[in-house]
């Protein structure tokens, strides 16, 4: 699979990519082997779904990212996006949670880089190139857009907030209509859009599964026939 996962912070970006992880090992002989989502600062390093015994960074590491001026931020940032863009056009497998379009929203709302017209790179500029260079290695790539309302991502958010989290609860009209934006004016041609307000944890996996089925490779549809002959 080849997939970008977006959405405002609760509507389930990490959750689903977690889900997917989980559902490849047990559904698929060439399983997922890993998800990059590392653009939720401070939180920034680290891969929880692998063996790495350190799953996060610690509190003082983040502390101390916070710490960073928005030019080492950005610098830092556009590193890693770069860094985490797809390398072979043959690798059948490429997840990111939220990459150049998350990072290019909340980058000029929170952490005062990305501006345009700024002295620090236009986050817009940096988000059209990365999406060109995406595109140009796998145009097959799916752009996921998790959506939730405003209501139930402020429950969340109170009930279960993360540690740390990005947003705040004023913002989430706002993020959430960035996103919607940024997805709608995507050049990716693949699209999936997923409303989570109402929905469990497996029945969001379940609509995703559904609707990706018109995008699945046929190196996938073998890799799960084949695991269901091996159970069998």
């Amino acid at each position: 699979m080849k997939l970008i996962i977006i959405g405002c912070e609760y509507t389930g970006t990490t959750t689903l990519s977690k889900n997917l992880f989980e559902w490849s090992q047990k559904n698929m002989t060439d399983e997922i082997p890993g998800v990059h989502d590392h653009w939720k600062i401070p939180d920034v390093w680290g891969h929880p779904l692998s063996k790495s015994k350190l799953k996060r960074m610690t509190a003082e590491e983040q502390e101390q990212v916070l710490n960073l001026s928005p030019r080492l931020l950005e610098n830092m940032q556009r590193q890693s996006l770069y860094y985490h863009m797809p390398r072979n056009v043959n690798n059948d497998h490429y997840i990111v949670v939220g990459h150049y379009i998350e990072e290019g929203i909340y980058a000029p709302i929170y952490f005062n880089y990305g501006i345009q017209d700024s002295d620090y790179v236009d986050r817009s500029v940096v988000m059209e190139a990365v999406e060109k260079e995406i595109l140009r290695v796998c145009p097959e790539i799916v752009l996921v857009l998790l959506t939730a309302s405003k209501e139930t991502i402020e429950y969340r958010l109170q009930t279960k907030p993360h540690n740390p989290s990005v947003i705040t609860k004023n913002d989430i009209t706002q993020i959430s209509k960035r996103f919607l934006e940024e997805f709608e004016k995507s050049s990716i041609l693949n699209k999936i859009k997923i409303d989570t307000s109402q929905k469990t944890e497996q029945e969001t996996l379940d609509e995703f599964l559904e609707k990706h089925q018109e995008f699945m490779s046929d190196h996938d549809k073998l890799s799960i026939l084949l695991k269901q002959q091996v159970g069998n």
